[in-house]
């Protein structure tokens, strides 16, 4: 992709101009982030490179890896503190990836069912803007 620019930054001083990007992704960022001080950091400085109509989507686990132990869960009011004063709409998504792994080979049908269960689903996503919460 010789069109594209690759750059490698510590994600709390990142070397972009305030309101850069329309559009900032952070997938599964937050969630390896286990210092609360640095996962605000990063909150605050994703916020700062959103212009003022961009929007933040953060994809992350809202539940506890048992294969990954580096990582801390996300939950609903970690993401209102680290985005304190924006609106956040927030929905849960992702079959738990065991059971997807243990019934996606028989049905995907079933695995559709089942990912309309809430407690089954094991992601975040969260749409962050700047406004009224």
């Amino acid at each position: 992709a010789p069109h594209l620019t690759f750059q490698v930054a510590d994600a709390r001083r990142l070397p972009f101009e305030d309101g850069a990007f329309d559009l900032v992704i952070a997938f599964t960022l937050f969630s390896s982030i286990r210092d609360q001080a640095v996962r605000r950091e990063v909150a605050q400085e994703l916020l700062r490179l959103l212009s003022p109509s961009g929007a933040l989507i953060a994809y992350d686990f809202r539940i506890r890896s048992h294969v990954n132990r580096d990582t801390e869960p996300v939950r609903l009011n970690d993401l209102s503190g680290l985005f304190r004063g924006c609106r956040i709409d927030v929905r849960r998504l992702t079959l738990a990836p065991p059971v997807a792994r243990a019934v996606a080979p028989r049905s995907w049908v079933a695995c559709e069912i089942l990912a309309r269960v809430p407690f089954l689903r094991t992601h975040w996503l969260a749409i962050v803007s700047r406004g009224s919460a």
